[in-house]
């Protein structure tokens, strides 16, 4: 079988690319063949065909036959039995690859079902529970939640709708969590073309080994909105003195998040690491008690929750998005109602007074990660999913 992967990165830019690397290096393995297009980045990836196409990202960018030209030399070329989309965003590419190839997509977060591409109101924070409609222009001038601009806020809109538009074309979405296939189905998108397949891990599963300091917790993520790291260090105040919070990431609030601390008088007790990766990361883990997650946006599902288990760490996190799919309540960790950083300062604080708990909640969350989230078991179904659609489609043409 061979594959034509879509994306907009082809690098370590995030977690998408994480998974997209890791997930084409197993494909290779299995030989099956595979090929790349993306947008951005460099064009030395390690695949026999990688095409770069800058413009295919913009969603608000009109399909025109310079660009429908492009695609079709790139599909003669590379010849593929089935194309897997990730992060490509615009909706007159993604209906043209349905009408015409086996496609399968697989939406990491909310840009089909948000003009934001974020689903968190604010004033207050929480995150949205509305279908994509034109009421959302009306909620963004009293929640915040899209730009104010009404021209900018037409193109959002519009270029979410067409993106939204395709998915229902599409015979097979794939989400993470059950909570991004309802979205999906509470705006239009049928059921029964939506498939729950949730993330993996590569890490193995470790021993339990003492954290270097039962004193210190660890985000790990990217400093933006709707992460709750600004919030996080603002609760902090006059709160376990004793305690210390590792930042691991990076983002266009970091700045922000390092003068917070200064002007709270936080700076012996916030420390920031910037992106690591691979070893680094697994340290830091290791070294930490407990892995916070303050995300007041609906994550899609959280892949840092995987890579603490895996070191055998509990998580502390926000009950938003897809998170309750790997973090079981009182058995690998705490979930918190959205928002109440009173309530999760307590059961931090719970876990690091006990060296026990913080062992069994560890060892039972890496013994659960490992038996439901397997790169073996991800990419079994998601072969099954390419050669269900590869059917469909000769199906069709057989009509």
């Amino acid at each position: 079988m061979r594959v034509l992967c879509i994306n907009r990165y082809f690098s370590f830019a995030g977690g998408v690319e994480r998974y997209l690397i890791d997930l084409c290096s197993q494909f290779q393995k299995d030989n099956m063949e595979v090929d790349i297009l993306f947008c951005e980045g460099k064009k030395n990836v390690p695949y026999k065909k990688a095409y770069i196409i800058p413009e295919f990202w913009d969603r608000r960018k009109k399909l025109t036959c310079e660009m429908i030209s492009e695609l079709q030399s790139v599909i003669g070329d590379s010849r593929p039995d089935v194309i897997f989309l990730n992060n490509m965003d615009n909706g007159g590419i993604v209906s043209l690859l349905a009408s015409t190839i086996p496609t399968v997509r697989y939406i990491h977060g909310h840009a089909n079902t948000c003009p934001d591409g974020k689903r968190l109101l604010s004033n207050p924070t929480e995150d949205c529970r509305y279908p994509l409609s034109l009421m959302c222009a009306i909620r963004a001038h009293s929640r915040f939640c899209m730009p104010r601009s009404p021209r900018k806020a037409w193109y959002c809109y519009h270029g979410a709708k067409k993106n939204l538009f395709a998915s229902v074309l599409l015979p097979k979405t794939i989400v993470a969590s059950s909570y991004m296939k309802n979205m999906l189905v509470l705006n239009g998108v049928p059921r029964d073309k939506v498939e729950i397949l949730p993330y993996f891990t590569t890490w193995p599963k470790e021993t339990w080994l003492e954290p270097g300091d039962f004193n210190r917790i660890l985000f790990v993520g990217r400093i933006s909105e709707g992460k709750g790291l600004l919030e996080l260090i603002e609760s902090m105040v006059g709160v376990l003195a004793e305690v210390h919070l590792d930042v691991v990431g990076d983002g266009p609030l970091r700045l922000q998040a390092e003068e917070k601390c200064r002007k709270l008088g936080l700076e012996n007790r916030v420390a920031f690491y910037g992106v690591l990766e691979g070893e680094s990361l697994k340290d830091r883990y290791r070294h930490n008690a407990v892995l916070v997650v303050p995300s007041l946006w609906p994550e899609p599902f959280g892949i840092i929750g995987l890579e603490a288990a895996m070191c055998c760490r509990p998580t502390v996190a926000f009950d938003v998005g897809g998170i309750s799919e790997w973090l079981k309540n009182g058995e690998t960790g705490y979930l918190i109602p959205s928002g109440n950083f009173s309530a999760m300062w307590e059961k931090i604080e719970e876990l690091l007074k006990s060296k026990e708990k913080i062992r069994k909640f560890g060892t039972q969350a890496a013994d659960f990660v490992a038996q439901n989230f397997s790169m073996t078991k991800h990419v079994t179904r998601l072969k099954e999913i390419f050669q269900e659609v590869i059917d469909m489609k000769i199906r069709e043409r057989q009509l």
